[in-house]
Parts: structure tokens; sequence; C-alpha cells
């Protein structure tokens, strides 16, 4: 019953936590709208002025959102995945030749509550992030990330030495990397 209750309030925050407050929507036509507003799975609702009904605006017409909080501004894009083309809205956390995008999620199981990060990479000139190591404990780390990264031998090399070489755990070393030595 504990349990319950603590999935609930937990569920309950995680959905208040991006409820009304300050946004920018940048569109992918480059127009900009700002206001107070709620993020969705599917769609932003967004209201420009307090008196003014608000608007749904479509996450496929989304380039990317401003969102703000207590002074601190954190950018999130939307992305169609590779592997089931389902679009999600993910934060960045590196910005360069090869960007680092994360999203965090809150699992409930029956022995508590915790928190992990899936860790998604884009490079410029592609349009589809894709997702580093699964998520899973089970994942195949090195071997996804060798391909992925094939086009920078040094760094597969890196990541393939487990003694001395980069583990999943320090994917924004192994970004930096890549944005520093490899193109």
């Amino acid at each position: 019953m504990k349990n319950n209750y603590f999935t609930l309030i937990l569920i309950l925050t995680c959905a208040f936590g991006f409820s009304q407050n300050s946004i920018t929507v940048i569109l992918k036509n480059d127009k900009i709208i700002k206001g107070s507003g709620v993020l969705k799975r599917k769609f932003v609702k967004i209201k420009k002025v307090q008196k003014v009904k608000s608007q749904k605006i479509d996450i496929e017409r989304i380039s990317k959102i401003i969102y703000k909080k207590k002074g601190k501004s954190t950018t999130f894009y939307f992305f169609k995945d590779n592997e089931d083309d389902l679009i999600s809205y993910l934060q960045l956390v590196i910005d360069g030749n090869m960007n680092l995008y994360s999203k965090s999620f809150i699992n409930s199981t029956g022995y508590g509550a915790f928190e992990s990060t899936h860790y998604y990479l884009k490079r410029d000139n592609e349009s589809n992030v894709v997702m580093l190591g699964g998520g899973t404990v089970w994942d195949n780390f090195k071997k996804e990330s060798a391909e992925y990264l094939k086009d920078c031998p040094t760094l597969v090399k890196n990541i393939s030495e487990s003694k001395k070489g980069f583990a999943k755990k320090d994917v924004k070393k192994i970004v930096r990397f890549y944005n520093s030595k490899c193109r």
C-alpha cells in the first residue's frame, strides 16, 4: 500500500514538474511563441497571456523548447528514435559536431523507485538520434558504440580497451573526445 502512495506521489510530481512554467517554443518555421505552458507526450499546451485561451502545438511542428524554472534554463529538442520511430523530447547535454542528449526516467519497482538516464547521440549531418547502449544493464555498449563511432578509430580502440579505455559511464567524456579529436 505504501508503494502505491509513493508511486502516485511520484507520478503527480513528475506530471506537474513541467506544469505552467515559463517556456519558449521555437517552431520548425522559426516562429517563436513565449508563454507559460505544459509539456505533454504529443503536444505542448501554451498560454501566451493569462486571459487568453491556451493553444496546443503538435510536437511535429516544434524544433526546440526552452524551459525556465527558478531562473534555470533547460533546452529540449524533439527527435525520432531510429529504433521505434517514436518522437521524444531530449535535453541537450553537450553541443558540438556530435551532440549528446539525455532523457531521465523514474522507474518504480516493488523495491522502490530509482532514476535512470538514457543517452542519445546525433551528429550534425543526421536527422535522427541513436540511443547509446540501449539503457539496460545487459546491453552491448562496446559493440554498439564501436559500430556508431567507426568514423573515429582512435575512440573505438579506446572504448574497446576495457581496463584503460572509456566505459559506458564515461559517455560525456566519449562525446567530448569525439568533438575534440575526431572528424
